[in-house]
C-alpha cells in the first residue's frame, strides 16, 4: 500500500536572471496570474510544465513576491504578522504585484511607500 500522505504539488518560478524558485502550487496560487497560467485549458507549456518564466521581474522582486506568497496563506489562516518590505524595492514590487493580481501586496507595498515619504518629510511641507 503506498503511503498516504500526498506529497505536496510544487511549481517553478524563473526570475528575470533565470533564477529558480520551486514553491509549493498552492503557494503560488495566491497569484490570480500564475493561477490562470498554470490551470488553463489548451496545452500551454506553463500548465505542462508547471513553471513560469516572468522576463520582467528580477530574482530580488520574485524572492519577495514568493516570500509574500507563503506570508498570505499564513495570514489567510489567521496569523497576523506585517510583512516587511524594504523602501528601496518599493517600486518595483507594486509594479509586479500588479501585474500577478496580488492587491493585498500591492496595498502594503503602497503603505511603506507613503510612511517613507512622510519620514523624508515629503508631505506637510509648504512651498512658498
Amino acid at each position: 500500500m503506498e503511503g498516504t500522505t500526498k506529497k505536496a504539488e510544487m511549481v517553478k518560478l524563473i526570475s528575470a536572471e533565470g533564477f529558480e524558485f520551486v514553491i509549493d502550487k498552492q503557494a503560488a496560487m495566491v497569484s490570480q496570474t500564475i493561477r490562470n497560467m498554470l490551470t488553463s485549458p489548451g496545452g500551454f507549456s506553463e500548465t505542462q510544465q508547471g513553471q513560469v518564466t516572468f522576463p520582467e521581474i528580477s530574482t530580488h522582486i520574485l524572492e519577495k513576491i514568493c516570500q509574500y506568497f507563503y506570508w498570505s496563506l499564513q495570514f489567510a489562516s489567521g496569523k497576523e504578522t506585517e510583512f516587511h518590505i524594504e523602501p528601496e524595492i518599493t517600486l518595483d514590487l507594486m509594479m509586479a504585484a500588479n501585474y500577478l493580481h496580488l492587491g493585498r501586496a500591492q496595498s502594503i507595498a503602497q503603505d511603506y511607500k507613503l510612511r517613507a515619504r512622510e519620514q523624508c518629510g515629503f508631505f506637510g511641507k509648504a512651498s512658498k
